[in-house]
């Protein structure tokens, strides 16, 4: 199905009884394409935002937003994540 964003997107439409049409799962700028073609609306994830314009869309931070994102650490060994971890975790 997808990453939790999506997951949580798609459940919060469904909880307003709304049935949305997902049709595309593409690179943002694409996303930004679409969109300001009339092709719908995008959810993206703030950090993207922060750092994209694109004529014809304008973007609108959501309130009491319930979105959460998982991330993760990554390293080249187990050891380089127990050292980190200590100081991060």
């Amino acid at each position: 199905m997808g990453c939790d964003s999506r997951k949580a997107v798609l459940e919060g439409f469904h909880q307003a009884g709304l049935q949305p049409k997902v049709h595309l799962e593409v690179p943002y700028d694409s996303l930004l394409s679409y969109t300001a073609a009339g092709y719908g609306i995008t959810f993206i994830p703030s950090i993207q935002a922060q750092n994209m314009t694109q004529k014809g869309v304008v973007f609108k931070d959501i309130k009491n937003n319930p979105i959460r994102r998982k991330i993760y650490l990554l390293a080249r060994s187990q050891s380089i994540l127990e050292l980190i971890g200590q100081h991060i975790l």
